[in-house]
């Protein structure tokens, strides 16, 4: 099911998920003692930057913070973790320069891909972020290398650019005697905020493993022979080989007359009560009116505190030990992609515990009954304990908003550094390169790569939100108008235009919008297109009137770095911004951030610029 990824993404990194969880534990980066000794590529450095154009060309300043692969023919050696590990998760930022490749080994058995795969249109296994694939000599030629797994999409950035990957991994289970009884498994694979693998299973160790066997404990490696890489920001969380488990289930399901709110049962006839295997949104036998009451016993492992969560698309009540936990009064966290979910914390001891968990759902609910129950505790990882397919995670893909043989524009309300910008646009093109735009202000929201939007807000629960949420892997811009009036250099640049008035857009032949706009005197056209690779966005802005005071800003960030050519790193080396250099580009310093702003001559009576926005 394709759209699970978003849903796990934020269930995952939601506050209070977060804020019950096992703490994250950072990786020293002053020195190298968090790893075993290795060869001297490995180095301890202040930065690393990697040149945008040139193969493996790979620089770096002396310091520390950031661990830095420099080999050499003699010194290629891999690098692996001080701590042994079994479930963990490990967080870092990887930039990868152009044209190299590396790869992150759990156990040291078990490889995720590191490759500048920046680009490629249909990856494969062998692209970041893959799950690496294993590796038969016996087997016949053409089938020796098998169970590899791609990422679901290409969500790479440029060359030497920083990357964010995140991994959940199980590790494999062994009985008393060492006899496995269960295979290793990634729980997700997250890079640059996109889940690109969910529960793959590895039956064995992966193509240029350290080790053939499998074992309950292992460090981590990382690969050193393949080319350049650097990492930084370097973290993870250890987790117990156990989970919170539910048993003894039974089902007391009631049908009767009731609204939208939570009904007193007293008032409902019992249709049937039985026993079940798992709690589960199947057992629904109508679309409403009707109550799911499932009892049992819930066995934490530990002794501390546990968060609950329940994703929903009625009412819920959650009791622990005869004591109500949860309701739809909890703390609420809503995401994208994601029907209400509720979650609350409770501190339990050790052993068992009896729990009721009802699901109502009224006359009025007319969604997909989805029912999830997931609990997470001290040192134990997430669990889901609903069966698999309770979430109705499909429920919303008829509003994922696909563009195919053209660009689509899709108007909607945006949300943007917490503010909901109502007079906006998204524009998708169908190489998978996308933006959002505020027509109030012109002014760029977001760009990003993947999947488009997701539209269900705009019709689940009356469309209240009326959002258009962008997918994929997402870069907020600024939402900053584009033209200012300035009367100095130095003077601060505006949140809207005085005496503008959107005009409207016009499309190309191929469909691209071009958008219109006054303030005052002035005609500005704003064009946004993906170059022919898709690679990038190109941004052409033309001005026509009178205006002596007229400037455009590039790019607003907490760093705006030069790197020569007409190159700029934005951002701490997330986006490169491509511009000529004879347009007189400035970057300056306003409230404790950088701005690459660039003055207009309007002596003709018109005035052309365009820059390229890489990621």
């Amino acid at each position: 099911m394709r759209l699970i990824y978003l849903l796990a993404a934020i269930m995952c990194c939601s506050p209070i998920v977060a804020s019950g969880q096992t703490p994250f534990e950072p990786m020293a980066l002053d020195n190298l003692s968090a790893f075993e000794p290795t060869t001297s590529n490995w180095q301890i450095v202040a930065s690393a930057f990697a040149d945008y154009d040139s193969v493996h060309a790979f620089d770096t300043q002396p310091g520390e913070g950031v661990l830095a692969n420099l080999q050499t023919e003699d010194a290629r050696g891999h690098l692996f973790s001080a701590l042994d590990h079994s479930d963990i998760e490990l967080d870092l930022e990887v930039l990868m320069p152009r044209g190299s490749n590396s790869g992150v080994y759990l156990q040291s058995r078990y490889e995720v891909q590191l490759l500048d795969s920046w680009g490629v249109t249909e990856p494969k296994q062998s692209d970041i972020g893959g799950i690496y694939q294993r590796w038969d000599e016996s087997r016949p030629e053409g089938q020796r290398g098998y169970e590899g797994h791609p990422p679901r999409f290409n969500v790479a950035r440029a060359p030497g650019l920083w990357q964010h990957l995140n991994i959940l991994f199980r590790a494999p289970r062994f009985d008393e005697n060492g006899n496995k009884i269960e295979n290793a498994r990634f729980e997700r694979v997250m890079l640059n905020g996109v889940v690109i693998h969910e529960n793959v299973e590895v039956t064995g160790p992966t193509r240029a493993a350290a080790h053939e066997d499998e074992v309950p404990q292992a460090p981590f490696m990382i690969q050193g022979d393949h080319g350049p890489v650097a990492f930084r920001n370097m973290k993870y969380r250890m987790y117990r080989p156990t989970s919170i488990s539910l048993s003894d289930l039974s089902l007391k399901y009631y049908e009767g007359e009731f609204n939208h709110q939570m009904p007193d049962l007293s008032t409902l006839s019992v249709v049937h009560e039985n026993e079940v295997p798992y709690i589960s949104s199947k057992d629904a036998q109508s679309e409403r009116q009707f109550v799911m009451e499932y009892s049992g016993t819930l066995n934490a492992p530990v002794t501390g505190t546990y968060i609950f969560e329940v994703a929903h698309t009625s009412r819920v009540r959650l009791e622990i030990d005869g004591s109500e936990v949860l309701t739809d009064q909890s703390e609420r966290v809503n995401g994208l992609r994601e029907f209400p979910r509720n979650a609350a914390s409770i501190d339990l001891s050790k052993g068992a515990h009896s729990f009721k968990l009802v699901y109502a759902k009224g006359r009025w609910h007319g969604a997909p009954t989805t029912l999830g129950f997931f609990g997470s505790g001290p040192g134990l990882m997430r669990a889901e304990l609903t069966e698999s397919g309770s979430i109705a995670y499909d429920a919303f893909s008829a509003f994922e908003v696909s563009p195919n043989q053209q660009p689509w524009l899709q108007r909607n309300f945006v949300p943007h550094q917490g503010e909901k910008r109502t007079h906006a646009i998204s524009v998708g093109y169908p190489a998978g390169i996308n933006y959002s735009y505020d027509m109030s202000r012109g002014a760029l929201l977001h760009v990003w790569k993947g999947p488009f939007v997701d539209a269900s807000t705009m019709w689940y629960q009356r469309g209240n939100m009326q959002s258009a949420l962008p997918l994929g892997s997402v870069i907020e811009r600024s939402g900053l108008p584009a033209i200012g009036m300035l009367d100095s250099g130095e003077a601060a640049w505006p949140d809207s235009l005085e005496n503008f008035k959107f005009v409207g857009y016009k499309l190309n032949k191929m469909g691209e919008p071009t958008f219109e706009y006054k303030a005052g005197a002035l005609m500005i056209s704003d064009h946004i297109s993906p170059d022919r690779s898709s690679n990038r966005l190109i941004r052409k802005i033309d001005l026509e009137g009178q205006a002596n005071n007229a400037w455009v800003l590039v790019a607003e960030s907490e760093s705006i770095e030069e790197q020569g050519s007409g190159m700029y790193l934005i951002d701490g080396q997330t986006m490169y911004v491509e511009i000529d250099e004879e347009l007189g580009i400035r970057i300056r310093e306003m409230n404790d951030r950088d701005q690459l702003v660039i003055p207009v001559s309007l002596d003709s009576g018109k005035a052309s610029l365009e820059y390229t926005l890489i990621w």
